[in-house]
């Protein structure tokens, strides 16, 4: 992939109740790459129960961060034609914000993140919206929730420093060989990118089925040739660009 080892932030999406099994998969094939720990993208707005919440518990006791990713993982509505355009292109109908008002939208995540404490789970500080897709918040809106770090499709924004960090994406999840082709493109780009530019640590995105769809040969590839990092140890400390 690169001459020396990249840094990379490693997420599994989607951990829901009724997948937790696939999520143990995922998890296995970490540690057989080294890869001890990682960020899981809780989405709270299903029916956890004692059993499946002490099974995050347990994620959070070995380790591995809690993240807040949406409320259901479904948008409610499809309005505007950016979100039909969205949806038909990348995300489906999996987009929760982007046909949300701003008031909605961070009622949504603040109601995700208080779930976490509400259940004795430890209170996510890094938001991911589902598809990384923001929709209409802006920076100042986005500070009143709590969070302090939030994900979008660019990179990571760091909001106590209104701080953009423009990091690479890498994801897996490809059902039909269209769509394959074209996601190899987008990560074969990124991977460049992050080998060009070592201080911008490679985001690695894994869905809880991606180790059995078309691009699982090249996930395991990434996974051998990566150095997992926290998001602390990678995002830059210089400033990269300052957002309003």
């Amino acid at each position: 992939m690169c001459k020396n080892q990249v840094r990379a932030i490693v997420s599994i999406h989607d951990v829901m109740p009724h997948n937790l099994d696939k999520i143990d998969d995922c998890l296995l094939q970490l540690e057989r790459n080294h890869i001890n720990s990682c960020y899981l993208l809780i989405v709270p707005g299903f029916d956890w129960d004692d059993k499946t919440l002490n099974r995050l518990k347990h994620y959070a006791s070995e380790g591995h961060r809690l993240v807040a990713h949406g409320w259901v993982h479904r948008a409610t509505k499809i309005d505007s034609l950016y979100h039909r355009l969205h949806s038909f292109i990348l995300s489906r109908d999996v987009a929760e914000h982007l046909s949300l008002n701003t008031e909605d939208a961070l009622a949504l995540m603040c109601r995700s993140r208080e779930w976490f404490s509400h259940n004795e789970l430890p209170e996510p500080e890094y938001y991911v919206p589902p598809a990384w897709a923001l929709g209409k918040l802006t920076v100042n809106d986005l500070v009143k929730t709590g969070f302090n770090y939030v994900e979008s499709i660019r990179g990571i924004i760091d909001l106590q420093q209104h701080q953009l960090h423009t990091l690479p994406l890498v994801g897996f999840e490809v059902d039909s060989t269209i769509r394959s082709t074209g996601v190899f493109l987008f990560n074969s780009l990124n991977l460049a990118t992050s080998c060009i530019f070592p201080a911008r640590a490679l985001r690695v995105a894994i869905h809880p089925d991606d180790f059995d769809l078309l691009l699982s040969k090249s996930l395991h590839k990434i996974l051998a040739d990566i150095t997992a990092v926290s998001l602390d140890l990678a995002l830059p400390t210089r400033q990269e660009h300052l957002i309003a």
